[in-house]
């Protein structure tokens, strides 16, 4: 065999276009050395060492390139190769994309979807009632009259759990009364289908046309049709598929358009006549028909019976055929069924699919690139022959410290790569830098050669501190939320401390955004949404209205459900500030100094006992107060020596300037571990009195007759417009960030941009003595109303939540104590 014919692995050919790819790295890198070393270095050719070694980098460079092209999915693949998406704030798109209900439409169309045997939903508003009360009216397929009750209360229980801000639904869901209509009219039909199949398929059209029905699509037909999954999943989520509305779908049925309907159906070759008359009525021919009404829909008679015969007459070749009614009515039960099965199987989730999922490539030892070199380098793990001499051992380990230079670059680089689902995930780390020293498991006894100290504790010292986490991951979490259409900079909240210092204030405010992303669903899609008042609300973490989630996160806020902000100030015997006298200093004492609380360690259990008797109490509410707004700041902490070592300790100055005294300690230690004890529990008091309250006024309108409410309008200071469409925030104003005006400014604000448009909205401000009241007087309301969602006509329940509700209006407009 000839040279010519011997087989041969074919050389890619060069491509210096991808500046990733092996030459157009090599090509940089030779590009970068002529550029730095062109007055020193002239001898260049493709052998010379340095290009060998260009060669090798750039070939390890390609593996972590490589590393780094693997898909998303497999970057962020668990052991198992599932991926936890809530971990990365991730969502699929019948999460992400869906709605509330939000207009008539919507809720009809939730409303179909959730209800087993419902045949349509009439929202509407209420006539009778405040704007932004829903009237709903359920109409039951034939076949479910049975199950109405329960498909009243189970429409009653969806409708209160998606209820919206500054809405409410009319006391009970009622039943549409059915106004029944016949057809009459004359069809000439052909062909060798059956007289009693077409004559059941005409009712069955004529009956969908007149009640309106939708239709349920299967979601992948939608997505067939080029539709965006934007689009798809627009409206509320949807379990049974899309729900497409008929060709019309106003109160009128036009006969013109029955009779369109009714040429398409197989074997009907004309209609010749066709009228649609509502019994107890004249029954003279109409062009159109009212469908529905205040309380009633049409309902389309079926004949079942010998003596109820049809008033449709067919004709076939001029005679006249007449299938028997019971015949008749049963092939139409047989195809009503056969749609309903069919829009039961019309689901969304088929369409999604499962999850996707990844493969887990496990990263293995870092590979130097000192292995790659041949052999003659005596370099990789063949090293040198046994009787080297010194000279090349030490010209060895030049090249090889030399080289350590680049794989620890490219070290520290996988283990980056090795670590992106660890740094993309919202909870759970404490660094955003990852990194591999290489020592002496990667390179054969480096280590003594090229570190003064162990490899980890150079990585504790060196690189470690360059981690920035909070900036690192912020930026991290801001690119998350972007993902959801959301921007989170916190810029305004930096001007309020409430007495953190500036690494304490960065670290909540890490926590805030992360908190954000955590409910970043809810917070974005529920902004609008009202608590589900028929459900025990206080106290319940995520049973509060979106409104007041969305603006106590954006505030700040740590909570920011329904609870007591007074309670955590009420007196206690495990607070260490329960016990004796607190003085007050009005004038600053002789030769104070600052206690530093950087580095006080925290109290044993005997050193809080201590702490606590030592420790006074305070005389009045006022003065907890005053006292928690000053001790809250880690600079406000004093220490006046009194001899012998002692010391009496000081917070201040309050916002009148004076201080208090905080007892007599042994030392200087032990009086700022009593000061860093005593600030981190008035810190803790002032995170716990910081909420809001989102009251929707509608929700106070009175329930039937009340002359409570008549008694209340009557006075000057209640509005005309006081239970209409509008919402009041109430906060605290003792906490340290609620008594600057500026933030009350900013509270407003945020309140105001992120309720819906059409609802006026106001924030009080009430003190500790003012809140304790509205608490009180809220919760029973809450209590009251749920009950009165769950009675049947009690009129006692009615009086007392009418009661309640007034209680809360004269606090909300300033009208005193109920």
């Amino acid at each position: 065999m000839s040279a010519a014919d011997a087989p041969f692995i074919r050389r890619h050919a060069r491509d210096e276009k991808d500046p990733l790819g092996f030459w157009g790295l090599r090509a940089q890198g030779i590009a970068n050395a002529q550029a730095l070393s062109a007055e020193h270095w002239t001898d260049y050719n493709l052998h010379d060492p340095g290009v060998t070694i260009l060669e090798q980098v750039c070939y390890a460079l390609t593996g972590l390139v490589y590393r780094a092209d693997f898909p998303v999915a497999d970057h962020l693949a668990q052991a198992d190769g599932r991926i936890n998406f809530k971990a990365h704030a991730l969502y699929p798109a019948d999460i992400a994309f869906p709605c509330r209900p939000t207009t008539a439409d919507d809720y009809r169309r939730f409303l179909l979807d959730r209800i087993d045997g419902l045949a349509d939903a009439i929202v509407e508003a209420s006539t009778k009632a405040a704007p932004g009360v829903w009237r709903v009216a359920l109409r039951m397929a034939s076949e479910h009259e049975g199950h109405a009750h329960a498909a009243v209360r189970q429409a009653t229980d969806l409708l209160r759990s998606h209820r919206n801000i500054g809405e409410d639904f009319a006391h009970e869901v009622s039943l549409v009364e059915d106004r029944w209509c016949r057809l009459a009219g004359e069809i000439e039909i052909g062909g060798a289908r059956e007289p009693s199949d077409i004559l059941a398929e005409v009712y069955l059209q004529c009956e969908q046309q007149i009640a309106a029905w939708g239709r349920f699509e299967p979601m992948d037909a939608l997505l067939g049709d080029d539709a965006s999954l934007e689009e798809i999943f627009s409206g509320p989520p949807v379990h049974r598929g899309r729900l497409t509305r008929p060709a019309r779908d106003d109160d009128r049925i036009f006969i013109s358009d029955l009779m369109a309907g009714l040429r398409s159906i197989e074997g009907v070759r004309e209609v010749k006549r066709l009228t649609l008359a509502v019994e107890g009525e004249d029954g003279l021919p109409r062009e159109a028909i009212e469908r529905r009404g205040p309380g009633w829909a049409l309902r389309l008679r079926v004949p079942a019976e010998r003596n109820h015969a049809s008033e449709l007459r067919l004709f076939r070749r001029g005679t006249v055929v007449e299938p028997a009614a019971d015949a008749v009515h049963m092939k139409y039960e047989d195809l009503l069924a056969g749609t309903r099965s069919l829009q039961a199987e019309a689901g969304a989730t088929a369409f999604i699919g499962p999850r996707p999922t990844g493969m887990h490539r496990e990263p293995g030892p870092y590979r130097p690139v000192q292995e790659q070199f041949p052999a003659v380098y005596a370099i990789n793990h063949f090293g040198l022959e046994p009787g080297a001499s010194s000279e090349d051992r030490a010209q060895v380990w030049q090249l090889k410290a030399y080289l350590a230079l680049f794989d620890q670059v490219m070290a520290h680089s996988a283990a980056q790569l090795s670590h992106l689902r660890e740094l993309f995930t919202v909870d759970g780390t404490t660094q955003t830098y990852w990194w591999q020293m290489i020592d002496n498991s990667i390179v054969e006894n480096i280590e003594h050669r090229l570190y003064n100290a162990p490899p980890e504790h150079v990585e504790q010292k060196v690189y470690r501190p360059g981690d920035d986490y909070m900036e690192r991951k912020g930026r991290l979490l801001d690119y998350l939320l972007s993902l959801h259409g959301e921007n989170y900079a916190q810029n305004t909240l930096r001007q309020f401390s409430s007495g953190y210092t500036p690494a304490e204030l960065e670290a909540r405010l890490f926590e805030n955004k992360a908190s954000v992303l955590r409910d970043i669903v809810a917070f974005s899609r529920d902004r609008s949404a009202g608590f589900d008042d028929s459900q025990p609300a206080w106290d319940r973490v995520g049973h509060e209205g979106g409104l007041q989630r969305r603006v106590g996160l954006l505030l700040g806020f740590a909570q920011t459900h329904m609870r007591s902000l007074t309670d955590a100030f009420k007196p206690r015997a495990e607070h260490a500030l329960a016990r004796s006298k607190l003085q007050r200093v009005v004038m600053r004492p002789d030769g104070l100094q600052r206690v530093s609380l950087e580095g006080a360690r925290a109290h044993t259990r005997e050193e809080a006992a201590q702490a606590a008797e030592a420790m006074p109490s305070l005389e009045s509410m006022q003065a907890h107060l005053a006292l928690m707004r000053c001790g809250s700041h880690a600079d406000h902490y004093w220490i006046e020596p009194i001899g012998a070592g002692s010391c009496r300790l000081f917070a201040g100055p309050d916002e009148h300037g004076g201080f208090w005294d905080l007892g007599v300690h042994r030392n200087a230690a032990s009086a700022a571990r009593v000061a860093r004890k005593v600030r981190n529990t008035l810190l803790g008091m002032n995170e716990h009195g910081e909420g809001l309250f989102i009251v929707e006024h509608i929700l106070l309108r009175p329930a039937g007759s009340s002359a409570a409410h008549r008694h209340l309008q009557q006075r000057d200071d209640i509005p005309e417009d006081a239970l209409e469409q509008r919402v009041t925030a109430v906060f605290p104003d003792w906490t340290v960030r609620c008594r600057e005006e500026n933030f009350k400014h900013l509270a407003a604000e945020t309140v105001r941009l992120n309720a819906p448009a059409h609802l006026r909205t106001d924030c009080i401000w009430l003190g500790f003595d003012q809140m304790e009241q509205f608490e009180k007087c809220w919760r029973k309301w809450l209590n009251e109303r749920r009950e009165w969602c769950t009675a049947h006509d009690s009129d006692a329940v009615r009086v007392r939540m009418n009661h309640a509700a007034c209680d809360v209006l004269r606090i909300l407009f300033g009208s005193g104590t109920p």
